[in-house]
């Protein structure tokens, strides 16, 4: 591997995990903007809302560049789908 991959990849299992909460934040603004709204109007502004307000997580180095999350090794929440995933998440959370 080069030095590159390797710095970035020590960084990666290096940095603590966490929860990124911006996902789950952004979607409930939205649902509780258009909650009157028909549902498919509510999970269009909702996506609507998350593109134009998050935070875009890109590390020196990376030549594809991006993360779902705000930072490294941080889980997302998906709180439209379901919340089963948060519970599984919680308890097998380091």
């Amino acid at each position: 591997m080069s030095e590159r991959v390797l710095r970035l990849k020590e960084e990666f299992f290096s940095a603590p995990t966490a929860w990124c909460l911006e996902r789950a934040r952004l979607y409930t603004e939205a649902y509780r903007k258009y909650q009157c709204e028909a549902a498919i109007v509510r999970r269009a502004e909702a996506l609507a809302h998350l593109l134009d307000n998050k935070t875009v997580f890109i590390r020196d180095g990376e030549l594809i560049a991006g993360n779902y999350s705000q930072g490294l090794a941080t889980y997302e929440l998906y709180p439209e789908y379901s919340c089963q995933d948060m519970v599984w998440r919680y308890t097998h959370f380091e």
